[in-house]
């Protein structure tokens, strides 16, 4: 893909498809979790209900502290945190150069 998305987005396919098939999938149920807590964590937020410090750094850093964390543990999904935490500083980049731009 060339456009800024999709160059982004990319970077996260990328390396998802070069794991093997069950390293892949855990990757994926991971990542669903971490959205899912995310969400949570962000609704509460948003109905006033204080949140730890650290849910409130940027996206790309805590996809780099899951990747530190899963790197510790020799857990081979940590290359697609590093890749999601890649991707997320690309778009606050497109956001920063176009602050039209939504995703």
């Amino acid at each position: 893909m060339t456009d800024d998305e999709g160059m982004h987005d990319s970077l996260v396919w990328q390396v998802l498809e070069r794991l093997p098939v069950p390293v892949e999938q855990r990757a994926r149920h991971q990542i669903t979790e971490y959205v899912a807590r995310a969400k949570v964590v962000a609704a509460a937020q948003q109905r006033g209900v204080p949140v730890a410090s650290s849910d409130r750094r940027s996206l790309a850093d805590r996809f780099d502290d899951e990747a530190d964390r899963l790197d510790e543990l020799c857990d081979p999904t940590a290359p697609v945190w590093r890749a999601l935490a890649e991707s997320a500083r690309l778009a606050e980049q497109v956001r920063e150069m176009d602050p039209d731009y939504t995703e």
